[in-house]
């Protein structure tokens, strides 16, 4: 297997993006507390926070060789992330109602320090990378 590049559909994170925010729109519409309109608006600003977030880290390109996979991150800070392929224990996929809408599945792979969440992967790549995990 030759580095092949991944890279993330805008549709995806758009369908995040706007998820984030709709979900910190509804708790700031339902927050029961003495200062409903600060407890509002803390939520209105979780939720566009939430949705920046997701736009701006999430990893823009993913290269899979056959020793390792490298994560590309970030579009203020740049950031690269190594998985070798040694590590990895197991590997876990998904897909949420709105992220099939738009062809998508979230993959989280686990290794032994830690993992790595990567929403919003194609089909084809996420089962690329399934299969990179599976072939230890």
């Amino acid at each position: 297997m030759s580095q092949t590049p991944i890279t993330f559909p805008k549709a995806a994170r758009c369908i995040l993006c706007c998820a984030s925010f709709v979900a910190g729109a509804l708790l700031s519409m339902v927050s029961v507390s003495f200062d409903a309109f600060t407890t509002a608006f803390v939520m209105l600003v979780m939720g566009l926070a939430a949705a920046l977030a997701i736009w701006f880290w999430t990893a823009r390109k993913i290269e899979v060789t056959p020793g390792a996979i490298t994560f590309y991150g970030g579009k203020v800070f740049d950031t690269v992330r190594i998985v070798r392929h040694r590590t990895v224990t197991s590997a876990f996929c998904f897909a949420t109602p709105f992220l099939r809408l738009a062809g998508c599945r979230v993959l989280i792979i686990f290794t032994y320090r830690g993992s790595v969440f990567l929403p919003g992967l194609s089909y084809k790549d996420t089962q690329l990378l399934l299969d990179w995990c599976r072939n230890r």
